[in-house]
């Protein structure tokens, strides 16, 4: 299950100062070591949209335990160990999406012109031939980095993979992908085994 927080600028900060503090220690001190208010607050916000989620599809009423793989990827520890799940932020914007399989999200807010270094080193030759606007890039690279995501990969072995550049849903892998946009936030979501439901916040 996709959840996406278009304007995390609308949530309440009581809301906020809430899921802060239920959060698991780990998870504070992580929130708590940005240095950027802005950045601090998407990280929240995060959170909160996966607060929700857990609530509404699993019955939780907090975010379980949190650990950090070798690469950074989060994930759950004891009793819902069983549950994969992943944050993304842009901008204003904040998603989750968590399943019984692994799982991976992106989020991006359109900005600038296509970072031509970013995707020649990140795209195959056959994605680059498709890519012909911002739009197309940032679409295309929230699919691949929810892939990555989803594996526990670095961006660096984006080029490993080689996706259709375009389409809403697809399959690669195993991996089934639902892929969208609201305004100028891209997101694209992947699981395994089926295909990911989304929900607007």
């Amino acid at each position: 299950m996709i959840y996406l927080c278009p304007h995390i600028e609308h949530i309440p900060q009581d809301e906020l100062d809430k899921v802060f503090a239920a959060l698991p220690s780990a998870e504070r001190a992580h929130i708590e070591s940005t240095a950027a208010p802005g950045l601090r607050r998407q990280r929240l916000a995060a959170r909160w949209v996966l607060q929700r989620l857990l609530m509404d599809e699993f019955g939780l009423s907090a975010i379980p335990a949190v650990a950090r793989t070798r690469l950074g990827k989060p994930v759950f520890i004891g009793e819902q160990d069983g549950v994969f799940f992943n944050l993304a932020h842009s901008g204003g914007c904040a998603a989750a999406i968590a399943a019984p399989t692994a799982a991976g999200i992106d989020v991006e807010c359109l900005r600038g012109d296509i970072p031509r270094g970013a995707m020649h080193r990140s795209f195959t030759a056959a994605e680059q031939s498709h890519i012909s606007s911002p739009e197309d890039f940032f679409a295309h690279w929230t699919r691949k980095e929810s892939l990555l995501k989803a594996m526990g990969q670095s961006v660096n072995q984006m080029r490993d993979h080689s996706l259709p550049v375009g389409r809403p849903r697809f399959a690669y892998a195993g991996d089934h992908f639902l892929c969208g946009r609201e305004g100028d936030i891209f997101w694209a979501g992947c699981q395994k085994e089926k295909e990911p439901v989304f929900r607007l916040l």
